[in-house]
């Protein structure tokens, strides 16, 4: 099994078994990707890694790959730094923007529009339900 870790632009690629234990194989690399500055966060499904990306204006809001060496750009130029989740088949997105769905990390579809201004920066899921939030100031306002 790979477990894959984010850390900032490189993608830190751990081999393991299912032990609860620390392991010493570790393998960095990078996405390469046109003005990708950061990853904010990764999730893995249908034989696919998701991670979702900083960086300039012609940077990929999102990147996708089967191996975790080389990654695609999805079709997607934000939400910048969302927050990631898979579940019942399909990638869900957070960030500003809105929710965005897609099942392989490339075509994504819009599925909530928010009515404030404050962008979503947190999505988890109980495989039933997603639960999206952003942080205010001490306040984290939570859409169910």
């Amino acid at each position: 099994m790979h477990i894959r870790l984010l850390y900032h632009t490189f993608l830190i690629v751990l081999t393991a078994a299912l032990r609860a234990h620390a392991q010493s194989a570790w393998t960095i690399s990078r996405t390469n990707l046109p003005e990708v500055t950061g990853a904010a966060a990764i999730a893995y499904g249908n034989g696919r890694f998701v991670v979702t990306l900083a960086g300039g204006n012609n940077a990929p809001a999102a990147a996708w790959s089967t191996d975790g060496k080389t990654w695609n750009a999805a079709q997607l130029r934000f939400p910048r730094s969302g927050s990631l989740v898979f579940v019942s088949s399909s990638f869900y997105l957070a960030g500003d923007g809105g929710v965005f769905r897609s099942t392989d990390g490339e075509i994504w579809q819009r599925i909530y529009q928010p009515t404030g201004t404050r962008p979503f920066n947190h999505i988890t899921t109980d495989g039933r339900a997603l639960l999206v939030g952003y942080s205010y100031g001490s306040a984290l306002p939570l859409h169910y």
